[in-house]
């Protein structure tokens, strides 16, 4: 199975700053969070294809409290989006309803990657090759460049005929060849850590050290391979640096990738991967 995807046009679409997906309040910029706290900046909730501003009450780095006054009805666990705009950025969160009265809904920030994870318990190592911005920014320009993603199976009968599975992304040059530049910058590693999750849209990798990026630091070719008691699963994705935490002396990656896997063979992956690791969410 191949998929080909105009680089140039998923790369300005993940990498534009007009929109950026936080999963917490905490990781907005001081002035915004004090422009909530005083009411001159109103988010927008927006739920079934509707925009409407919202009069915030409270709120914490997780929950928002706002008045349920000219707000739609929303239903108990349903999820919708809360955007707050701030000069030419528009700040964007998953909010789930939690609670309500008569005045007030209680809305739950997620995290973006919300959808189930495999949680990885065994050392799995994890390979961070550094795409450099010179490198994003030829293909940012250059329309004949395209993503291929490449499987050896389209169907559950590939999968189980297969004891080695793979889900690859590519750069193809203008000739429709794998480009001589990718495969130099992925054959070069940055940083080798240990596999925390995986899921359909990214990953989670924790190395040793507390390591601090510069914030043009985005793009990763991410690679890992997960055995499994009847084959071994490969993956080699483009992926996007959304966030470092510090956990004592270790340093967390947190990943989407460039383009998410496609849920019929994420589906068969999973199933897999369930008979050895533990599933979340």
């Amino acid at each position: 199975m191949v998929e080909k995807i105009s680089l140039a046009l998923k790369l300005k679409e993940r990498l534009s700053g007009k929109n950026i997906s936080l999963n917490s309040l905490s990781k907005l910029p001081k002035q915004i969070l004090d422009l909530l706290r005083s009411g001159e900046l109103k988010p927008l909730l927006i739920y079934q294809g509707k925009i409407y501003p919202v009069q915030i009450l409270k709120f914490d780095d997780n929950t928002i409290t706002h008045k349920k006054l000219g707000m739609p009805k929303i239903q108990p666990l349903e999820v919708f989006l809360i955007v707050i705009p701030y000069q030419d950025v528009r700040y964007v969160f998953q909010g789930k309803l939690i609670k309500e009265d008569e005045q007030s809904y209680i809305v739950s920030i997620l995290d973006p990657r919300s959808e189930p994870r495999i949680t990885i318990t065994k050392p799995i190592p994890s390979f961070l090759s550094f795409i450099l911005p010179a490198y994003i920014n030829k293909l940012l320009h250059n329309q004949h460049y395209s993503l291929m993603r490449e499987a050896n199976f389209s169907t559950e009968a590939d999968f189980i005929a297969n004891r080695e599975v793979y889900i690859y992304d590519f750069v193809l040059d203008e000739r429709s060849k794998v480009d001589e530049d990718f495969k130099k910058y992925v054959q070069k590693v940055f940083a080798t850590g240990i596999l925390k999750n995986v899921s359909r849209s990214g990953a989670c990798v924790s190395t040793r050290g507390k390591i601090n990026l510069a914030e043009d630091v985005l793009v990763f070719y991410l690679r890992f391979e997960l055995p499994t008691k009847e084959r071994l699963i490969k993956l080699g994705l483009f992926a996007l640096l959304k966030d470092i935490s510090h956990q004592e002396e270790n340093t967390n990656f947190h990943f989407n990738f460039l383009t998410s896997i496609k849920p019929d063979a994420w589906d068969l992956v999973v199933r897999e991967l369930k008979s050895t690791y533990k599933m979340q969410g």
